[in-house]
């Protein structure tokens, strides 16, 4: 699913990337039926980002560089 940290995943519904430091990674979103919504998380400030729609297929992402080095989440969703 991502080629640096960890993925937590249940396939075409939502995905959570957990990397320990900052860094732009790749995301394999294969087959996906429509576009999720992805956000970023900074787990120690509790400040949120919002990136937009993701689609179907790899996507490149980078971490907002506001957050410092440290710690990052992206949350991946289906769009309420």
């Amino acid at each position: 699913m991502v080629n640096t940290g960890y993925c937590l995943a249940n396939h075409g519904n939502e995905y959570i990337v957990f990397q320990e430091k900052a860094t732009t990674f790749n995301l394999n979103l294969e087959g996906l039926s429509e576009p999720l919504q992805a956000v970023w998380f900074q787990p120690y400030s509790g400040k949120y980002m919002e990136v937009g729609k993701l689609r179907n297929g790899a996507v490149e992402l980078t971490p907002p560089t506001s957050f410092g080095a440290g710690s990052v989440v992206l949350h991946v969703s289906k769009i309420p």
